[in-house]
């Protein structure tokens, strides 16, 4: 899938997420999301950070530092 990502120029995710918390009063609430993401490949532009080897401290890095939005990856 890395292979074929590399390869194209733009792509878009759907993906739908349901949380679910419970109140003090002990009612449960659950909370929909659809989210679609977009991303076009700039052409000869590339950055690269020092980044943590494992994937949630990455995206933690990522969300806290770069100010990203991580669509998809939960509460990290």
């Amino acid at each position: 899938m890395s292979e074929y990502l590399a390869g194209i120029n733009k792509f878009t995710v759907t993906s739908h997420s349901t949380i679910e918390t419970m109140l003090d009063d002990g009612q449960k609430i659950m909370l929909d999301h659809d989210n679609k993401s977009s991303v076009s490949r700039p052409h000869n532009y590339y950055a690269s950070v020092d980044a943590p080897d494992n994937l949630s401290d990455a995206l933690n890095m990522a969300v806290n530092q770069f100010d990203l939005i991580a669509s998809g990856a939960g509460q990290l």
